[in-house]
């Protein structure tokens, strides 16, 4: 599993590390949710796009927590083979 937040260089690739980038984002810099719509799938790949809503509550990438309820759009490329996803890449 490769797990690569597209612009920001952030790359984690193997599962324990694409878990710690995801907690990260989801638990340290952001307390959000994401609703997600519009999925596409077909053949060895998937997009899936929606939006995160929530507090910006930690600093990432020098940006430094407004603690305010933010919303960004979101879109996340996966690479699939059957039942396994083989790489996401998300776009904020």
């Amino acid at each position: 599993m490769l797990y690569a937040v597209m612009g920001s260089g952030r790359v984690a690739p193997g599962r324990a590390k694409e878990s710690a980038l995801l907690d990260h984002c989801d638990h340290v810099v952001l307390e959000a949710t994401a609703r997600w719509r519009s999925p596409v799938v077909g053949g060895a790949q998937a997009v899936f796009e929606g939006d995160a809503q929530g507090r910006h509550v930690g600093e990432s990438a020098g940006i430094p927590a407004i603690v305010k309820t933010v919303m960004l759009p979101l879109r996340v490329a996966y690479d699939i083979a059957g039942d396994r996803i083989l790489a996401a890449r998300p776009y904020l």
